[in-house]
């Protein structure tokens, strides 16, 4: 991602984020290795659904992560949320949770 085109085409960025956002589908495993077997705890509709879903306020509550906060001095409004641009942490307000079980002592 271009941090420029924050400056330049806010929007955009609005965009990504809301794409990212799809309580109603599943949770997955990335697809970078081979994890195992998915195993999915479904969550009470609360947490996903509705105007305001508990998980994605939670989410959303991490200034820091998101790139909302900073250390020092105040953060330009146009590159507020610049950490997570693309909306990567709201993608995890979704109806079930992933796990991969694995047996005690296996590797």
């Amino acid at each position: 991602m271009d941090p420029q085109r924050a400056v330049d085409e806010p929007r955009w960025w609005d965009a990504q984020r809301l794409a990212r956002i799809q309580p109603g589908s599943p949770a997955s495993l990335p697809d970078d290795a081979a994890y195992g077997a998915e195993l999915h705890l479904c969550l009470n509709a609360e947490l996903y659904e509705g105007e305001q879903p508990r998980k994605l306020a939670v989410i959303q509550s991490y200034h820091s992560q998101l790139g909302y906060a900073r250390r020092d001095g105040d953060l330009p409004e146009e590159l507020a949320g610049i950490l997570d641009c693309n909306g990567y942490l709201a993608s995890f307000a979704r109806r079930t949770e992933v796990f991969v079980l694995e047996r005690k002592g296996s590797q």
